[in-house]
């Protein structure tokens, strides 16, 4: 019986994508996962865009020199493992968002999917806001620190294992 179409183009992809995969116990070099976080990030775009948006690079910089207001949209499971410094909640910035809209906006989460989303929504509400590029987990990978309860730690809730792209150095929770 001669091999039909379909099964042969399935056993081709099945092929390439194992080809793919990184031998067992390769390590990925913290470049390689900043580049599949940027990679995502790119790909979520579409569904915010003409929003401001900031780098980790970038904010680094806002914070020494600016007022900033951090907003974790992430949920509080979430952000009990750690966070931004001196963050507050979206809840937070919602109840007194006025207090607030003089100030530089910047929203994260774990890569920037939920922020940007939260970031176009404010930018309809007419609060200029940035999504931080990449999220929390490329504030880390390029030296940002997190915090538990006010003290510094190397622990992240990524969200899930597809997220699971933090620095050497890190843990991962989800």
């Amino acid at each position: 019986m001669k091999n039909s179409p379909s099964i042969s183009v399935l056993a081709a992809v099945l092929v390439l994508n194992l080809m793919a995969l990184p031998c067992l116990g390769e390590e990925v070099s913290d470049a390689e996962l900043l580049a599949k976080i940027e990679t995502m990030y790119q790909d979520y775009r579409q569904d915010f865009p003409n929003i401001g948006e900031v780098t980790a690079q970038k904010l680094t910089e806002w914070i020494s020199l600016r007022n900033v207001v951090l907003v974790d949209v992430r949920k509080p499971a979430e952000r009990a493992v750690s966070q931004l410094p001196n963050s507050i909640t979206k809840n937070d910035l919602e109840a007194s968002l006025d207090s607030f809209t003089n100030r530089p906006i910047v929203v994260y989460c774990t890569i920037g999917y939920r922020s940007g989303n939260f970031t176009k929504d404010l930018k309809k509400k007419g609060v200029k806001a940035y999504n931080l590029e990449g999220g929390i987990l490329a504030w880390v990978h390029h030296g940002g620190t997190v915090e538990h309860d006010g003290s510094p730690v190397q622990k992240v809730h990524v969200y899930g294992k597809r997220w699971s792209l933090l620095p050497v150095g890190f843990e991962a929770v989800w």
